[in-house]
């Protein structure tokens, strides 16, 4: 009976000297093997590895049962954030241990004795433009102080998706907005509406074209629901200027780069002064400076360009005004000094004086009759009397 109570005592105290011979001696973890134990998650088989090592199991198998080890604590590590077609490298302690697809977990065993560092990629490179970033890529496992039962340890890295921008403009500083954003964040994006490039020259915003869209806009949000490029646009201008003294010229601004310009002028304007009140005018003759043409003419936009319009005087009118003036004034001193005849009026007859004619003896009987001095019977008695007498 006395043997049954020793051994029953050994039974009882011999596990409590053991531990506490095992707790005094010093543990380094780098010499105690980790145990990796891979299971299937999310349709995904892992390898299984055991290491070998004292077991309390024989001594209290109720209370150190789940155990593969004296020294080892069960750890579960996952990974979520991205698709299993990616997976990222796992380290304990500094040391490569594996690799987990995204998804997935990975069970380890390590000693329980000392804490231990946990560690994953910060990020994880996903299709062109993407890739996954956990920003608590590392975790501390503090030492257990004796473990139970049931003592285990879980941590998910948590991974969230990235996109790509890349921003390309020659000018202003939005290129500098080129980087990796948060899935869903927005960039905001700016860039110059003109630029002077040189005398007469300019590039002028045309829009952002954004990974196959486009926009007008300078100032612009971009979401990042995806990668995406931003590229600003601009095209060449140069600057016309049309000069001319006359005729309202018009055609000066700027034009895009190959385009052609129209110039113009009046074909002709009065001149000032009496000049211009005779009719004088100044005539369009002709372009200087790379056009070519009447007073409406077009020109190759492929440099800035000064064209400047041409004039001739035109006396014509004045001249022929004058010439007239001075004809009709010739015309008349000359006929004031009598070198011209005037046409003349027709002259009414003039009167003749004739000498006096004797009067017949009939000429007097009529000259008495017509006035009354002797009756008609008178008149045809005396006129038949002189006829009869002339005869004989």
């Amino acid at each position: 009976m006395q043997y049954k109570h020793a051994i029953l005592v050994l039974l009882i105290f011999l596990p409590v000297v053991y531990s506490v011979s095992q707790s005094s001696q010093e543990v380094n973890a780098q010499e105690i093997p980790y145990s990796l134990t891979y299971t299937s998650e999310g349709g995904v088989t892992y390898g299984i590895y055991y290491y070998p090592g004292y077991s309390y199991y024989d001594f209290y198998p109720w209370y150190y049962g789940t155990y593969a080890t004296s020294n080892k604590v069960p750890v579960t590590v996952s990974v979520e954030g991205f698709p299993s077609t990616y997976s990222t490298s796992l380290k304990v302690d500094s040391s490569q241990v594996g690799t987990i697809p995204g998804g997935g977990t990975v069970y380890i065993e390590v000693n329980w004795r000392v804490g231990h560092t946990f560690e994953v990629q910060s990020y994880v490179d996903g299709a062109k433009g993407e890739r996954f970033y956990c920003p608590a890529n590392s975790w501390y496992l503090e030492k257990f102080s004796r473990p139970g039962r049931d003592a285990k340890a879980a941590n998910t890295f948590q991974y969230s998706t990235q996109y790509f921008l890349s921003v390309s403009t020659p000018y202003g500083d939005a290129g500098k907005n080129t980087g990796w954003y948060a899935k869903g964040s927005t960039a905001s994006l700016s860039t110059e509406k003109v630029v002077e490039t040189g005398q007469g020259e300019r590039e002028v915003f045309d829009g952002w074209s954004i990974s196959g869209s486009s926009t007008r806009d300078s100032s612009i949000s971009v979401v990042l629901d995806a990668p995406k490029d931003a590229k600003a646009e601009y095209h060449k201008e140069y600057y016309l200027q049309v000069r001319s003294e006359f005729g309202s010229p018009s055609g000066t601004r700027w034009y895009k780069e190959g385009s052609s310009a129209t110039v113009q002028v009046e074909k002709a304007v009065p001149m000032e002064g009496v000049a211009g009140a005779l009719g004088g005018k100044m005539v369009f003759a002709g372009w200087s400076g790379g056009a070519t043409g009447g007073n409406v003419a077009d020109v190759l936009m492929d440099s800035p360009k000064t064209i400047t319009a041409n004039w001739r005087e035109d006396y014509s009118m004045p001249y022929a005004i004058i010439l007239i003036i001075i004809l009709i004034v010739a015309i008349f001193f000359m006929y004031r000094r009598g070198m011209i005849p005037l046409k003349e009026k027709e002259a009414k007859p003039e009167k003749v004086e004739r000498e006096p004619v004797a009067e017949t003896p009939i000429d007097i009987i009529e000259r008495r009759y017509a006035k009354g001095e002797i009756t008609r019977e008178e008149y045809l008695n005396l006129k038949k009397d002189l006829e009869k007498g002339k005869k004989s």
